[in-house]
Formats: structure tokens, sequence, C-alpha cells
């Protein structure tokens, strides 16, 4: 059974990773049962519906259950499985991306400590130097007035050594606007 998708504060990911900025792995998903890390990073911003759909398959998206206009696209390979979801403007270009479980963070260090000392206003450069580079991973990303750069959304999942401690950061205009932590973080 699907599991639905969950709600962002930014909804898609990949300037910042063109940028270098981003730091991750693959995940758990794997090449030929759905989507995957290699498909995700091809779909670019300004890509319509259908060259998303060309270049992940026939069989991996459903339309987006929160109202039909993006797509949901999933991997095959366990029972909570990763996933990617895109969003496209009223001209049909690809605006939002998001994912889960396909970047993987390449040395989590996320404290308790290193969370707390982060504030709203603060640059992405700030709070990623706070908070570590490598325990953080883009989750999603938007342009939400596409082509337009105004109103740029990015969240970030971080991941702590131990446990399973994880926050998000959510960012507009490369200004921190929230945070938020699971329980688990000490």
């Amino acid at each position: 059974m699907r599991k639905p998708r969950r709600t962002l504060a930014a909804a898609a990911v990949t300037a910042l990773a063109a940028a270098g900025a981003v730091v991750g792995t693959a995940g758990p998903s794997s090449a030929g049962s759905g989507m995957n890390l290699e498909m995700f990073q091809k779909v670019q911003f300004g890509m319509s519906r259908q060259q998303v759909l060309d270049i992940v398959g026939p069989g991996v998206c459903d339309p987006d259950e929160f109202g039909g206009t993006g797509l949901y696209c999933r991997a095959y390979s366990d029972d909570y499985p990763p996933y990617a979801n895109f969003g496209f403007n009223a001209d049909d270009r690809l605006n939002s991306k998001s994912q889960e479980k396909l970047l993987n963070p390449t040395d989590p260090q996320l404290t308790l400590a290193n969370y707390n000392k982060v504030g709203t206003g603060m640059t992405v450069d700030q709070v990623m130097g706070i908070l570590g580079r490598g325990s953080c991973v883009v989750w999603g990303e938007s342009y939400p007035a596409y082509p337009s750069k105004a109103g740029w959304e990015i969240d970030f999942q971080c991941r702590a050594a131990t446990g399973a401690g994880w926050a998000h950061v959510w960012f507009t205009d490369d200004v921190l606007r929230g945070k938020s932590k699971n329980s688990s973080l000490n």
C-alpha cells in the first residue's frame, strides 16, 4: 500500500545540488524498480510533465493525491519506499521537487545543542555551518513564481549521528523561516 507523501514547507530539490551545496549519497532505492536517485537528478526545473514522465518511465508515477496537480513517484523496494514528488505551475513546467530516502546525509552529526543554536533569520550557509553540511540533505525545493527565482524555498532534513534523531529547517529566499525536530533528537 502506498504511503501518503509528507507535507513539506518547501516542495522541491535541485538548484542547490547543481551549485554543489547538497551533500548526499544514494539511498535504498534500486535501479529498475521504480524511482531512483539517478532519475530524480535528471529531472530539472522547467521541464514539462511529459518530459518528467519520459525520464522516470511508465508505471512509476501517480497523480499527486493532494489536488492532482503534481506527480508522486516511488520505488518498489519496501513497505515505505523511497519517493519523489514533482509539482508543476499553470504552464505545466516543473517548479517544485522533493524526495525522501533517495538522498542520505554523508556524515550525520546533528545534536540538540546545535539545533538549539539555529534561529530564524539565519542564512542557509550560517545554518549549515552550525548543523554540519554532512548532516543534512535537501528534502525539497521550489520556485513558486517559476521561472522567476523570487520566493525560492528550500527545506533540509538533517540527521543525528546516533539513534533516530532528525530535524528539518526551511528557508525562503535564503532566510531561515522555521525549524522542527523529532523527540529522539538529544
